[in-house]
């Protein structure tokens, strides 16, 4: 062995020494950086669960409100008929009613007016 070859083969040693050190902390680097994906990865999971879960209640609340919107309709085709019904029919019977009362009323004071 020559002097070269032993400076040559500490110098190897040196850079070999230091590329496994970069390599020990790359590695490092990159399982902490696949741990933190994991980690996201999970978060994500979290988090789609509970958006369709808030997506799943905003459709039932949607769904909810057309149905009620459509009961209300309903409702209000009903009340149209009934005061459609009252004018033709309730109106002029309260007002048949209260001419009759009127006359009755006139009847009675004729009656005590003759005895």
């Amino acid at each position: 062995c020559t002097v070269y070859t032993v400076y040559f083969l500490e110098a190897y040693k040196d850079r070999l020494e230091k590329c496994n050190a970069q390599l020990k902390v790359k590695f490092y680097a990159e399982s902490k950086i696949e741990a933190r994906d994991e980690e996201l990865a999970a978060e994500l999971a979290a988090c789609k669960e509970q958006l369709k879960a808030k997506d799943a209640k905003l459709k039932s609340a949607e769904h909810f409100n057309e149905t009620l919107c459509d009961k209300v309709k309903v409702h209000d085709v009903r009340i149209n008929a009934l005061e459609d019904f009252f004018k033709t029919n309730i109106k002029p019977l309260l007002e048949v009613h209260a001419k009759i009362k009127a006359k009755e009323a006139l009847l009675s004071k004729a009656k005590d007016e003759n005895h």
